[in-house]
């Protein structure tokens, strides 16, 4: 949930109080049954990474949840990714392909289909049924990252990772609805890690009792959608478009190296209709002269990916605006280690 969307909410936040204590107090009762074993979390014989968040929407989790999948790949581990596949048209198990759509797996899980071909991704709503299905395979995943995990406590992992971002960390938050966490701040004591994003993280002094890393998104060269060789520079004229959770993030790692004309923003987990793909032709072709390209994030390049209206803006210079991590200090070492040294605690050689 994007906090554009809540803005209207936080100037009389106070009177929803009432709400928020209601809400808090079915969440404390959840984790209390899950804290003392009436609810039980499901322990796996893998080694198994959660990453999440407290806070609606716009930590900077998915580039996380790349970045691990990245370096365990690179570590010749037999690595799956599991979602829930937010905003999807189906339900179940299923695997993601490289020739499939976000609209039957979700955006996140294409993108990260798309970045990464030798990974496993697979969506599904019960975490616990959708790690028994990839440990069924014959080449069965040696570790597994759930995505947008920290509040599902039906399976048990053996790491948890918190991310918050650093311009209003879950501690300055509140409870939804009078603010955007998803349960109290003290759910963070459910944390191993905990992971600072965005441009204030480095400034950020937060003791936490596990560890805790900081970083932030930076891009780098853009990537042709639609095989065109076109290369961009310094300066150059530029549209946006975007469905993301943080969109003025995005509009400002733009503004570092190209001049932004407009930026057509739209919801996080939008689906791109007609209209909006013709009224970014129309939007392009309205300047004079008319922009050199069209900067896009991954995520929203892995919706438009086989979409249904792709075909209006193929003959337009469209350009993936890649994102990279860039790490405090040499925290990048030491959360590489971190996430190593679990995954091959219990390295399964099937």
């Amino acid at each position: 949930m994007s906090r554009n969307y809540l803005r209207p909410v936080y100037a009389f936040r106070h009177l929803l109080w009432p709400i928020a204590l209601i809400y808090g107090a079915v969440l404390s009762v959840r984790n209390l049954l899950f804290d003392i074993g009436l609810l039980r979390s499901r322990k796996f014989d893998v080694p198994v990474i959660a990453v999440g968040n407290l806070e609606m929407g716009g930590t900077g989790k998915s580039p996380l949840v790349l970045h691990i999948c990245g370096h365990l790949l690179r570590k010749g581990l037999r690595v799956a990714m599991l979602s829930r596949g937010h905003g999807r048209s189906t339900r179940g198990f299923l695997l993601v392909d490289e020739n499939g759509t976000a609209t039957v797996v979700g955006d996140e899980p294409m993108q990260a289909k798309l970045r990464f071909p030798d990974l496993t991704v697979a969506v599904c709503e019960s975490r616990v049924d959708g790690i028994g299905k990839l440990l069924s395979f014959k080449n069965a995943p040696q570790v597994i990252v759930l995505d947008d995990a920290f509040q599902h406590r039906w399976v048990r992992p053996g790491l948890t990772i918190l991310v918050t971002p650093a311009d209003r960390p879950f501690w300055q938050n509140h409870l939804f609805p009078v603010g955007t966490l998803r349960e109290w701040a003290s759910g963070a004591d459910r944390a191993d890690a905990l992971v600072l994003t965005g441009k204030e993280a480095a400034a950020n002094n937060m003791a936490f009792d596990g560890r805790t890393f900081r970083l932030r998104a930076s891009c780098t060269e853009p990537i042709a959608m639609f095989g065109t060789s076109l290369q961009l520079n310094g300066g150059d004229r530029v549209l946006l478009l975007s469905g993301i959770a943080r969109p003025e993030r995005f509009r400002h790692t733009a503004q570092q190296s190209f001049k932004v004309l407009a930026h057509h923003t739209h919801s996080d987990h939008h689906v791109f209709t007609e209209k909006d793909l013709l009224g970014l032709r129309d939007a392009f072709h309205s300047f004079d002269p008319s922009p050199k390209a069209i900067l896009i994030t991954e995520k929203d390049a892995a919706r438009l990916h086989n979409g249904p209206f792709t075909s209006l803006i193929k003959d337009l210079p469209v350009l993936i605006l890649p994102i990279h991590l860039e790490w405090n200090g040499d925290d990048e070492q030491h959360f590489n280690q971190l996430i190593a040294q679990h995954a091959e605690s219990n390295k399964r050689d099937r």
